[in-house]
């Protein structure tokens, strides 16, 4: 399999479990030294953001993603992941849509590739 369609797969599973609000399943495709980082200056570790994830009364209902990139590192131990997203949601009874602009890092572990850290920018 490519690089590309390991990583497409990837941040398939990652954003099921996120829609599916699987906690479990979502943290591990996270690096023990995750950070996530917003446009607003938010920043994150694992703990924080699953945390924070758990509270969140956003429920989303589906998403696509676009425009997957990716930029392997020389040594093939990490890859930039930059690609657009939208999100169909649910919030305090409020239907939305959000879109985004997400540049991941992934890093290769002998289970496979997870997220170190992840910067978001929507609206």
């Amino acid at each position: 399999m490519t690089e590309l369609k390991q990583i497409d797969v990837a941040l398939g599973n990652y954003y099921d479990a996120f829609r599916d609000k699987d906690w479990a399943v979502f943290q591990e495709f996270l690096t023990e030294e995750f950070e996530y980082f917003t446009d607003t200056c938010i920043v994150q570790n694992k703990g924080q953001f699953v945390e924070f994830l758990k509270h969140d009364d956003c429920t989303v209902s589906s998403y696509i993603i676009k425009n997957l990139h990716i930029i392997p590192s020389q040594n093939d131990e990490m890859i930039v992941a930059l690609y657009s997203i939208t999100f169909e949601a649910i919030a305090a009874q409020n239907q939305f849509t959000l879109f985004a602009i997400e540049t991941t890092v992934f890093v290769k572990t002998t289970s496979g590739w997870k997220i170190g850290h992840c910067h978001s920018s929507n609206r």
